[in-house]
């Protein structure tokens, strides 16, 4: 099925267009036996569309005034077991946050229909098609084509960095890179938006890229994960333990001075003992709002 907007794109715009890219995962998934994975991903699939269909539905006039379609022109790409979801539409510029939280109210409401112990316990099961999913939001310049099968694909950073940010995410949990979330703050008419996001510096990635990240919490919402990722979390405390040690005097020389070492023994006890935690399963292992580089926050009013 053609898109009247991208096949303008490919034809007039020299196929470069700005996407804001949805790049969702389900978790667990690989845990599951073949004829479950299959069930789950019917689910996916009835949530995927049902989230399509309520975001279409939220932003109606603006689709009639703009001539936009939420089937023809939003590119949906497989991921394995996940999905990126490329919106190309500039004057929505809230549309992909809106498509996240939308699709995690479809997979809440789907989880409910069909509780199931087994699954709530362990995070996932083999008799029922109940999942969750790890959510990264980006935005960016990309280059659409056509893929070998004729079907809109797109490349470039916006999809990769999505992909990244996703994996520093947990279940139900929402991150935005750095720039989808700047351009989100500037544009959207609430100017409270800000107070909904923790915000989490310099994350360690691949190829020793380091950049900030965004997780947008809303306590109100029953289908959200509000609590920081409990490893990027332990990453920062450590990271900031180590960099304390290193500014020590006589670090590295065996000749740190005695009011030091109190200093050492809490930084270490902040970094050990949430690992011990963790490990046991005794207890969480962050608190509600990020603590370290990060900057609390409150709930949309």
């Amino acid at each position: 099925m053609n898109s009247s907007l991208l096949e303008e794109v490919l034809k007039n715009k020299n196929r470069a267009v700005n996407f804001k890219v949805v790049f969702v995962d389900i978790c667990s998934y690989s845990k599951r036996r073949s004829l479950t994975q299959a069930e789950v991903i019917d689910s996916f699939m009835a949530c995927l569309e049902s989230a399509r269909m309520e975001t279409a539905r939220l932003y109606l006039g603006y689709s009639e005034t703009n001539r936009i379609n939420f089937v023809d022109d939003i590119i949906y790409l497989p991921a394995g077991d996940g999905a990126a979801i490329c919106i190309p539409f500039e004057g929505l510029h809230d549309v992909h946050l809106t498509f996240a939280k939308t699709l995690l109210a479809a997979v809440h409401r789907h989880n409910e229909e069909n509780n199931c112990d087994k699954y709530v316990e362990n995070g996932w099961c083999n008799c029922h098609s109940n999942f969750d999913l790890t959510i990264g939001v980006s935005e960016g310049k990309s280059i659409l084509y056509k893929d070998v099968n004729g079907a809109y694909n797109i490349a470039g950073n916006a999809i990769n960095m999505a992909s990244r940010v996703m994996g520093k995410a947990e279940r139900g949990h929402i991150m935005f890179t750095d720039e989808a979330y700047k351009q989100l703050i500037d544009m959207v008419d609430d100017a409270h938006l800000d107070d909904s996001f923790s915000h989490f510096n310099d994350v360690s990635f691949k190829h020793d890229l380091k950049m900030t990240i965004h997780q947008y919490v809303d306590e109100s919402l029953p289908y959200l994960n509000c609590e920081p990722p409990k490893d990027l979390t332990l990453e920062l405390r450590m990271r900031k333990a180590m960099s304390q040690f290193a500014g020590l005097e006589g670090f590295g020389n065996g000749e740190i001075k005695r009011e030091h070492l109190v200093d050492m023994f809490e930084s270490m006890t902040n970094v050990i003992n949430p690992l011990v935690d963790l490990d046991r399963n005794l207890v969480k292992t962050a608190p509600k709002r990020p603590a370290i580089d990060s900057k609390p926050s409150n709930s949309l009013k």
